[in-house]
């Protein structure tokens, strides 16, 4: 008789890495999924969202949950027995799809929010690739499957908001209940952000590495215009008093 083996199942040593994997074990199941890139590119996507969610909210915790998720992404990639990259290192691999999924969810919110189904989230069909892809490459031909490929992103969505504080108590934050719903009015907080999701933040002025929280946008003039850039709360005030006595 031929042994049974029960396939093992990966186990997050976190509570926010636990909420990445329901959600994404919720995308696996509704849009079938199977090649192992896709199920990462699902997990780092949920991962993503609940750093902006976090850096957005709670900037002080910011820096511990990213690091948090980003010890989850590197557990999932091993579960998956997924291998480097050739191209790039994981950690930039993990960086720049980052910077990816937070310009895909500043598309989409109007989607949520105002039932504005202008935007078509074709990223969700990165979570059915068997290798990396851009964007621009996935499959756009069926649009039912990937607008009902994005309900249950939604729906996911409200589940993070609605288990982030049980997750939060896991790690022994400190923070008030999510109350309202994370809407197109924190677009421009998103736009506030200091670091991209799974960045270590550094200030643009003096060069040294910072906690998200120690970071605030700075209104910079150069040759060719004006920029906003994250410093600490000294280079800050030394760049716009520049700034001020040069007018």
């Amino acid at each position: 008789m031929i042994p049974f083996f029960k396939k093992k199942a990966f186990k997050p040593q976190n509570g926010f890495s636990a909420l990445v994997l329901v959600t994404t074990e919720n995308q696996i199941k509704y849009q079938k999924l199977k090649y192992s890139q896709g199920k990462l590119e699902c997990y780092i996507f949920y991962s993503t969202y609940i750093s902006i969610l976090t850096s957005t909210l709670y900037p002080k915790y910011a820096d511990k949950v990213d690091q948090l998720l980003v010890n989850g992404i590197w557990g999932y990639r091993d579960f998956l027995k997924i291998e480097d990259y050739p191209q790039m290192g994981f950690p930039e691999y993990v960086e720049s799809r980052g910077k990816l999924f937070l310009d895909c969810i500043k598309d989409i919110l109007p989607n949520i929010e105002e039932q504005d189904n202008s935007v078509i989230p074709t990223f969700v069909m990165l979570f059915e690739t068997n290798e990396i892809i851009d964007l621009d490459e996935v499959n756009m031909s069926d649009l039912f499957k990937i607008m009902s490929a994005f309900q249950i992103v939604n729906s996911n969505f409200e589940l993070i908001k609605r288990a982030y504080n049980q997750c939060a108590i896991i790690e022994n934050f400190n923070i008030d209940l999510i109350s309202d719903t994370f809407s197109s009015v924190n677009i421009n907080l998103i736009n506030q952000l200091v670091a991209f999701p799974f960045q270590k933040p550094r200030c643009q002025g003096c060069g040294s590495f910072k906690n998200r929280d120690e970071l605030k946008l700075a209104t910079v003039q150069e040759e060719d215009g004006y920029y906003s850039l994250p410093m600490c709360h000294k280079c800050k005030a030394k760049y716009e008093y520049q700034d001020e006595n040069s007018i």
